[in-house]
């Protein structure tokens, strides 16, 4: 550690916790004497992985130093790449070079002074060819797969990924015996079976055929009914992986998912351009291949975020942010040949209002005008437009290759289901019920009239009143015993002269009942359903009155857990001072959405015009708290705010691609200079004066500054715990 330039005291601190902690050991059910080790990792020890990477750095700088002098040799694996030498992956160690004995001599020599200097001795029981004989390993038979995927993938890349299949089916079958309700399956597909194949994805594109195969058994485990007895398939897969906003249950697409996770690696290449995969980017191999096939969907995210506009086209590029696709509704010919620093003052860093309005059409106009420019220009920069952060993520991705195959007409019912849809999945009830709902809502259950459609069941007759067949409409509006339950919950005004159909009906009661009164009425229609299968299936009668009653009781339970879980409260946080010789400074931003418009709250308070966001509103209000503190003669100053993203962004060292990056770079560069600027982020209560500054200087849409001291703030803060009620 002292020779790779880590301090004596900081070495000093890391050895007395190696040395200084005891063990002892069970032998034969009996624990022996403590002992203190003086070196070496030790599997548990929450420091081990730490100290293995820096001893790992130490056998990679060998390496280093011995292909800088010329005493071995890496592989290429490109023509324009460079020479990889090795490559580390928690503790294995992977080596690349000739397969010589000089070459394998020279690295037994390397090995050794590791392991001499480290006291890590390396595995022996690893290898390949006769070159084992110099280094003492045994040749290994079998290198197919490292880290549970494939080395080489051939020309049967189906059979490459066969295991993944086999795992799914395995993992399926340590399950079967199981009864799992749909709640507990929809779980155990997302979070277990759809998991398998997610790091094989990562890394390589799967063919479509297996991907489909997959999709087959998830299909299969979903609608299979009881133990080993095949279910009813009521719809094709793709409709369960719609959102469940839109009609579905959010399955994953196998192959859209696959493409997604194979974005970010193209993401990460375009990002980090210094890093070892860009650089091997020329390669060949089916990796790559996979990797490029993701080039289409990164495309279509892809959006410039305008710094000094010179590399922008006007017409052909995606930099509006607001728009579709991020381009102008309509290209303009005069811009044909031209950049968006045509559009930029160079002197002020504003947009040529007058230019924009005259050249674009009104609605391109007022977008272009609300994009932020930083008061210092940069260079304009890619971001991904799916994310408010401006970085990648798999869920956008996904989301946007969901969304490109949509197809209008075949959503026209499920667009008038989605404030259903939306309130369903937001009741506090188990999941089992609003898959019932669900379920219900698609005529996706085993109703007389449904399985007489298959060819199924000869009788469709109502199994509880045999007067009418049972259809879905009838079951959970005409049958008498269903008349009886919503007249017992006091819901019978719901069936008063109603010539709707049932589908329009679940629309209407959605819209016309509170989110209380729509959770008793989902609870209903599960129970009639399990009432309806309990004459079925068991021959058990229940009236309308008991399933009423069991229907009030069942909610009165799952309130009282809910109850139970949120006994515990958190006590109001308090406003604080800031310590001697430092000056703190709340903010916060209101942003109307409407208008467009957003006021800081600075503990004084001032209107912006053409803010796009709330962030953009936040960001404004910290770069007004920042330049409060260049301009004073305080040597040091605590910023504070509530926004979370805000105060990240300003802290992050990394470069930041979002939308009101413009900002953050103007308040890193006013922050850096000799005053020491602190930002920390505090929760809402602690940010009172400032967030209502802000909302109030919004109503009042005026530019007048107010200011307040922090003795006013704690004032404040002290009434409002003198009138609080007592607990």
């Amino acid at each position: 550690m002292l020779k790779m330039g880590f301090a004596e005291r900081w070495v000093s601190l890391v050895m007395k916790c190696v040395s200084t902690v005891s063990y002892s050991v069970n032998i034969n059910g009996n624990r022996g004497k403590h002992f203190y080790p003086s070196r070496g990792l030790r599997q548990g020890d929450p420091l081990s992985p730490y100290l293995f990477l820096i001893c790992s750095e130490g056998l990679s700088a060998l390496i280093r130093q011995a292909v800088g002098a010329g005493s071995f040799q890496g592989v290429k694996a490109s023509r324009r790449g460079p020479a990889i030498s090795h490559l580390l992956f928690a503790d294995d160690c992977v080596l690349f070079g000739e397969a010589t004995k000089e070459r394998a001599y020279f690295l037994k020599g390397v090995l050794k002074q590791y392991e001499k200097s480290s006291g890590q001795c390396v595995n022996l029981d690893k290898g390949e060819q006769e070159v084992s004989n110099v280094l003492g390993m045994r040749r290994s038979n079998n290198i197919e797969k490292y880290l549970g995927l494939p080395n080489v993938v051939g020309k049967r890349k189906k059979r490459s990924f066969q295991h993944l299949k086999d795992k799914v089916n395995q993992r399926i079958g340590q399950w079967s015996s199981r009864y799992l309700s749909q709640g507990g399956k929809e779980v155990f597909i997302k979070s277990v079976l759809q998991a398998i194949p997610t790091y094989a994805m990562t890394c390589f594109l799967l063919p479509k055929s297996l991907c489909g195969e997959l999709e087959s058994i998830f299909a299969k485990y979903w609608w299979l009914h009881g133990k080993d007895k095949r279910g009813i398939h009521w719809c094709h897969w793709d409709f369960l992986c719609r959102t469940k906003e839109k009609g579905g249950l959010g399955f994953r697409n196998m192959s859209k998912f696959n493409i997604s996770l194979l974005a970010k690696q193209g993401w990460r290449i375009m990002t980090q351009a210094d890093s070892l995969v860009a650089r091997l980017r020329n390669s060949s191999s089916y990796t790559w291949k996979s990797i490029w096939a993701a080039q289409d969907v990164l495309r279509k995210g892809l959006v410039w975020r305008v710094g000094t506009g010179k590399t922008i086209s006007i017409n052909y590029d995606a930099w509006i942010p607001e728009a579709t696709n991020f381009r102008l509704s309509s290209q303009v010919d005069l811009m044909r040949d031209y950049c968006v620093n045509l559009l930029i003052d160079s002197t002020t860093r504003k947009w040529k209002e007058e230019l924009v309005k005259d050249t674009f059409v009104e609605v391109d106009a007022a977008r272009i005008l609300r994009i932020p420019l930083a008061s210092n220009p940069h260079e304009d920069f890619l971001a991904w437009g799916g994310e408010a952060s401006g970085e990648f993520s798999v869920r956008s991705a996904y989301k946007l290759l969901q969304n490109s195959e949509d197809n209008p007409r075949a959503y026209a019912l499920q667009t008038s289901y989605r404030k259903l849809y939306r309130k369903l999945w937001l009741l506090n009830l188990p999941t089992k019920i609003k898959i019932t709902v669900w379920k219900i809502s698609w005529h996706f259950l085993p109703t007389r009239v449904n399985l007489q459609h298959r060819r199924l069941l000869a009788d469709p007759r109502c199994p509880r009143c045999g007067e009418r067949a049972e259809t879905v409409d009838h079951l959970f509006r005409e049958c008498p015993v269903t008349v009886e339950i919503w007249s017992i919950l006091l819901f019978g005004n719901i069936l008063v002269n109603d010539d709707r159909t049932f589908e329009q009906w679940l629309i209407w009661v959605c819209e016309q009942f509170s989110m209380q009164d729509f959770r008793i009425f989902c609870c209903a229609l599960w129970a009639i359903w399990g009432d309806r299968n309990s004459r079925v299936h068991n021959k058990s009668v229940s009236t309308g009155t008991e399933i009423g009653s069991f229907i009030k009781t069942y909610l009165a339970e799952i309130d009282g857990l809910e109850d139970k879980r949120l006994g515990k409260t958190d006590h109001l946080q308090k406003w604080t001072h800031p310590p001697q010789e430092s000056v703190k400074i709340n903010f916060d931003g209101a942003f109307d959405s409407q208008n467009n418009i957003s006021a800081s709250g600075v503990v004084r308070s001032k209107i912006h015009s053409e803010v796009v966001s709330v962030f953009a509103a936040e960001a404004i209000a910290c770069r007004e708290v920042v330049q409060i503190g260049v301009n004073h003669s305080w040597p040091s100053v605590i910023i504070e705010g509530d926004s979370l993203t805000v105060i990240k962004k300003c802290k992050s060292r990394e470069q930041n691609r979002s939308m009101i990056s413009v900002y953050i770079q103007d308040i890193k560069m006013m922050a850096s200079g000799s005053k020491k600027f602190v930002f920390q982020y505090v929760s809402r209560t602690m940010n009172t004066l400032a967030h209502e500054s802000a909302t109030n200087e919004l109503r009042r849409r005026i530019g007048a500054y107010q200011g307040r001291s922090a003795h006013e703030q704690d004032e404040q803060q002290r009434l409002r715990e003198a009138v609080r009620e007592p607990d």
